[in-house]
């Protein structure tokens, strides 16, 4: 009684995710006819008369699982609310072999087999930190996996030459809230208990 079996089963996928950006990682080329010289947007992406429309792209994002069949007498109100509220928090210390900031879990779903034990299947997803990111001038930049780069562009004018505008300072804002320090960065499984 009271036990805790190792995972059993270990589905992932590496399909990744989407991120919209407004600035360019980099420019490869700029083309213009004879005798023209073309704008300088400063790295904006789909830049019209309007604004910055920027472009969604891919990002590495790894989704994984793990089914874990525990003893009915651990799968308690208490737990389940546990693992309600750890849903949507992301690591606070290593975790299967990710570094701080780079998981998310996405939550649990578990039904009872018999008396004797529960199947619960608890999810997450890994967003790798980044270190060194650039956004128009600025360079240095570092970001948690799960925290979102915000930048906004000031000085717009309103010609599409110049709507562009320069980027002001870059925020690294969380999505989510992070781990509750009670959790030390263990398994939502043992921290909910």
């Amino acid at each position: 009684m009271g036990e805790f079996l190792p995972a059993l089963e270990h589905p992932f996928d590496t399909g990744g995710g989407t991120q919209h950006i407004t600035q360019s990682l980099g420019t490869v080329g700029v083309w213009a006819a004879p005798g023209v010289f073309p704008p300088n947007f400063r790295g904006g992406i789909g830049v019209t008369k309007d604004g910055v429309e920027g472009v969604d792209i891919t990002i590495p994002v790894y989704n994984f699982a793990e089914t874990h069949y525990i003893d009915a007498a651990l799968v308690t109100g208490a737990y389940k609310a546990a693992l309600f509220y750890l849903t949507g928090t992301v690591n606070n210390g290593p975790f299967r072999g990710f570094a701080a900031g780079e998981v998310l879990f996405l939550g649990a779903a578990g039904s009872i087999r018999g008396q004797e034990d529960w199947e619960i299947a608890y999810r997450f997803a890994a967003s790798p930190n980044v270190q060194g990111l650039t956004v128009g001038s600025m360079t240095g930049i570092a970001k948690r996996g799960w925290e979102l780069p915000l930048d906004s562009v000031r000085g717009r004018r309103r010609t599409a030459r110049r709507c562009a505008g320069v980027p002001s300072p870059v925020k690294s804002n969380r999505r989510t809230p992070g781990t509750p320090a009670t959790t030390q960065g263990r398994d939502p499984q043992t921290a909910a208990r």
